[in-house]
């Protein structure tokens, strides 16, 4: 059973603009928020910004480690699905030999023409 994901249904140039302008609401809250908050405690200092560059990089480097691991596991599928079609190819070819004489040389040039086209489009 295929699964799908949240935003599958959606065509990619409508989710780049979504996102940009859902951070940047994001963004704009957060500044009134702080700014809000500023103005009813004038007395505080203006607290450290290492907290918050700790919080962003740790951030930015769990999307980092998310993504490799997206590309990983593409890169992956990807391996296993060639492998298959290999040993795949490979059966065909020496089940070929349990076929009649004319046949047989037909199907293994075939086959043939096959891995080569295959590699060619690769390539």
């Amino acid at each position: 059973m295929e699964t799908t994901g949240l935003l599958d249904p959606f065509p990619l140039w409508a989710i780049l603009p979504l996102t940009i302008v859902f951070g940047l609401a994001a963004f704009e809250f957060g500044y009134r928020v702080a700014h809000y908050r500023q103005q009813l405690h004038q007395e505080e200092k203006e607290s450290p910004v290492g907290g918050m560059v700790a919080g962003t990089l740790g951030l930015l480097a769990f999307m980092l480690a998310f993504t490799f691991g997206l590309a990983g596991s593409r890169f992956e599928d990807r391996r296993q699905v060639i492998l298959a079609e290999a040993n795949a190819i490979g059966t065909t070819y020496l089940r070929a030999a349990m076929l009649p004489e004319p046949m047989r040389t037909e199907v293994k040039n075939l086959l043939r023409e096959y891995v080569d086209l295959r590699v060619e489009t690769v390539q």
